[in-house]
């Protein structure tokens, strides 16, 4: 046999006695390729919220520039360190916006953390295009919320997203539609929910179904 380099030994050899091989071959070195150079996964980013204001001080995050990060890639987490407990949060620039799917925000419970729309704005507008997207909120008060001119979810208004809301109680907010939840082309499930004191001056003082 000639001295032939290994690499062009092989190569000789599949081409002239296994034809089928060299496909098989040439197909698992393109599929082997294509692994090596597919992303790896993201791991899903824990953002702490570290103070009451909107914005805070220089050197803290605050609720809205959590919920900004998380908005851009979706899957994060947005938890609330221990020393906001028997805080409230009051918006002062408006409503949050949540545009990502698989956003948690992890309030500590509704006895110990309140987020206010001081009467002039809705708390949380979910609008994250996905049906089948979820947005959990959990362990939150949201009081003082109001979308009077903005129609619809008084606290929160979700559109094409579900919601996951467990452990929340919304108080004392208002909208045209749904006081306190407003659900346009959206689902959600409450579980261990308290929605009281709302008032819309249409239809649905706790929760409208658009």
């Amino acid at each position: 046999m000639d001295e032939t380099p290994l690499s062009d030994g092989i190569a000789a050899i599949l081409q002239t006695r296994h034809a089928n091989a060299v496909t098989l071959c040439a197909a698992v070195l393109t599929i082997a390729a294509a692994t090596l150079d597919a992303p790896e996964a993201r791991a899903a980013n824990t953002f702490l919220v570290t103070t009451a204001g909107d914005p805070g001080p220089m050197g803290t995050l605050s609720l809205r520039q959590a919920i900004a990060f998380a908005n851009v890639n979706g899957g994060d987490t947005v938890q609330f360190d221990a020393s906001l407990n028997g805080s409230t949060i009051t918006l002062q620039s408006g409503e949050i916006p949540i545009s990502k799917d698989t956003i948690t925000i992890q309030g500590p419970g509704p006895d110990k953390l309140t987020v206010s729309g001081k009467g002039t704005s809705r708390i949380f507008n979910v609008a994250v295009g996905n049906y089948l997207a979820f947005t959990k909120i959990y362990g939150l008060t949201l009081t003082h919320g109001n979308a009077d001119t903005a129609l619809f979810g008084g606290a929160i208004a979700a559109s094409n997203s579900y919601l996951f809301l467990k452990d929340v109680r919304i108080t004392q907010s208002a909208a045209q539609y749904g006081g306190a939840l407003s659900l346009l082309d959206a689902g959600a499930r409450l579980t261990n929910c308290v929605i009281v004191g709302n008032s819309a001056n249409q239809t649905g003082g706790g929760i409208s179904f658009v």
